[in-house]
This record gives structure tokens, sequence and C-alpha cells, in this order.
């Protein structure tokens, strides 16, 4: 009867490791897919802007020409963070953290950057809307202000929406994590996992 008892224990822990490791890898590639989606957008949103751009700023005029020329700058930028970015999701897609803690710690971090660039955001389409009005008080700059400023309004709430999106999207990874937590229970002196059937 013992060794039946010990047997059935091991039998649940092992069933229960899987659950977790399962869990762990779902909540891995969840926030991995959400990275990998988000620079393949950023990166063709960069590609269709410097080709875009930089067409249109060799044939345009007046502040078009300015404007398209800005997106052009811009997305060059984007493109060095997006391309990297990408670059270390998928190499992180074929080895993910293994630990709950790393990916807790991973998730957070995403989410953090993506709140703090959501401020920079803000600040983009600000600093847009600045030039905008310094447009019409300087007639030798205008042109250049005006279309600056339209880019940066332009670039800054694509950046605004492509933040939040990716935020929300995270969301849902957080909840696995938290999925995971609730299973667990730390005391003063000792931390246990909860099996439930």
């Amino acid at each position: 009867m013992k060794k039946i008892s010990y047997t059935l224990l091991l039998l649940l822990l092992t069933v229960s490791a899987r659950a977790q490791s399962n869990a762990l890898e779902d909540l891995n590639q969840s926030r991995l897919k959400v990275q990998t989606t988000g620079m393949w957008v950023l990166s063709s949103w960069a590609v269709a802007n410097i080709a875009y751009g930089g067409v249109a700023a060799a044939r345009g005029e007046g502040s078009n020409k300015y404007f398209n020329r800005m997106n052009v700058y811009w997305n060059v930028v984007n493109l060095g963070i997006a391309a990297p970015s990408l670059i270390g999701a998928l190499r992180q897609k074929k080895s993910p953290p293994t630990t709950l803690d790393q990916s807790i710690e991973d998730l957070h971090s995403i989410e953090k950057t993506l709140l703090f660039n959501a401020g920079l955001d803000l600040a983009y389409v600000a600093s847009g809307a600045y030039l905008l009005e310094r447009a019409k008080n300087t007639p030798d700059k205008q042109d250049r202000f005006q279309g600056f400023g339209q880019s940066i309004i332009l670039q800054g709430g694509f950046l605004l929406l492509f933040d939040a999106a990716n935020y929300l999207a995270l969301r849902k990874s957080h909840r696995k994590a938290a999925e995971i937590l609730k299973n667990v229970q730390l005391t003063g002196q000792s931390v246990s996992v909860v099996l439930e059937f």
C-alpha cells in the first residue's frame, strides 16, 4: 500500500510539473508572438516609408518635400530598432527562458518599455504640433517646419498606436502568467504548488 501511495504521489507530481512546463511554454510563445509580429509591422512600416518617402522627397516641392524627407529619416531609425529586435525575438523563440521568474521578468520589461515609449510618442506628437505652430511665425522656414511637423505628428501617432496595441496584446501573456502563479503559494517558511483536479 505504501508503494502505491508513493507511486501515485510521484505520478501526480510528474503531471503537475508537465502542466507547469506547458504553461510556461505557452507564456513564452505568447509573448514572443506579440514581439515578432510587432517587429514585423514596425519593419514593414519603416521600409514602406523609406521607399515611398525617398522617391516623394526627390520629386516633391515645398512642405511635401520636407514631410517625406523626415519620414525617411524617422524610419531609418525605426528600422534600426526593429531589425535587431526582430532578430533577437526570433532567436529567443528557439531557446526561450526556462524559468518562470525569467519569463515574467521579460514580460514586465517589455511592458515597461512600451509604456515608456508611449510617453515618448506623445512628446513626438506635441513636438510636431509645435513645429506646425512655429511654421506660422517663420516665413523663411515655413515649408521645412510645416513638413517636418506633419511628419513627426504622423510618425508619433503611428508609434503611439503601435505601442498601445502591443501593450494590450501582451496583457494576454500577463493573464497566462497570473494563471501559473495562482498555483504557487508562499508562506513565511515555504513555497508550495497547489494541485487542482
